[in-house]
């Protein structure tokens, strides 16, 4: 009686943590960019909230405690960083290539800080390689192994950073007139020590979300047979079978190379006695 109810209560929590995820209002084909982009553009912003029950951090406002980088020569510690407006983000693009296990992200957004830094309308292309795993159901989920991006800032960007140089008005003002002046360039060359950051949260929690769905509550898998899911598994397992199998031949043609050399050896040595 006591392992029924117990299974009932994990199933009920099971249950209540599926319902509170970002509601998914549509399924796609794994293949169709084009529905792939729509679905993570209604779905993002209930990921930006944050999912207490797999904790995944809120997104928007993004808080950051403390950065510290050394760019270009300038070194920096910010802490107690607000960053708003991932949640508004637009996704240009997103597509999914499961042979080369390769996730395509193109969006933009724009980003206000409480440092008062205002970024306008950065443009971000990300990609992500992924492998298809099982988890501890057994059931076929995405792992995220990491990430790689680039940023162009087609707007403007704003800095308005406060005691700076400890209140010294002059100075302040002369950074500010640079930095404001050649702001796309600034941000072009030390913005990725923030944009790292942002960009590392919104990856840990997608990858975490994620993990926690199985693939078919995320794609419509009708169009794509389970054949094709294990095929890059299957050629990986053939490919490392191979390779043994091909050791395996080197070494013994090194081992029969080794005793043919000594029995060569040996025969100049009787050679030598005899003579």
């Amino acid at each position: 009686m006591g392992a029924v109810l117990y299974t009932l209560l994990f199933l009920m929590q099971v249950a209540s943590i599926y319902s509170i995820f970002p509601k998914i209002n549509f399924k796609c084909n794994i293949w169709d960019s084009a529905c792939s982009t729509k679905m993570v553009q209604s779905s993002f912003p209930g990921l930006t909230s944050g999912i207490q029950e797999i904790n995944t951090a809120v997104l928007d406002p993004l808080v950051l405690n403390h950065i510290s980088f050394d760019i270009a020569g300038l070194k920096m510690d910010v802490n107690n960083l607000y960053i708003r407006g991932l949640k508004d983000g637009t996704f240009d693009s997103l597509s999914i290539d499961p042979i080369s296990r390769e996730v395509k992200v193109s969006y933009h957004v724009n980003l206000d800080g409480t440092a008062r830094y205002n970024a306008g309308n950065l443009q971000f292309e990300v990609v992500m390689p992924f492998d298809i795993v099982k988890d501890s159901y057994g059931r076929h989920v995405v792992d995220l192994k990491g990430f790689n991006y680039s940023f162009d800032v087609k707007d403007h960007t704003r800095f308005d950073f406060t005691n700076l140089f400890y209140g010294n008005r002059a100075w302040s003002d002369a950074v500010h007139n640079f930095v404001n002046s050649n702001s796309r360039l600034v941000t072009s060359v030390y913005g990725s020590g923030i944009l790292d950051a942002v960009n590392t949260e919104v990856f840990k929690a997608l990858r975490t979300y994620l993990l926690a769905n199985p693939i078919e509550n995320v794609f419509l898998l009708d169009k794509l047979p389970a054949s094709e899911i294990n095929e890059k598994d299957e050629n990986k397992e053939k490919q490392e079978m191979d390779e043994k199998d091909e050791k395996h031949e080197m070494d013994e043609k090194d081992e029969k190379s080794e005793k043919r050399e000594i029995i060569e050896k040996d025969e100049i040595d009787e050679n030598k006695t005899n003579n």
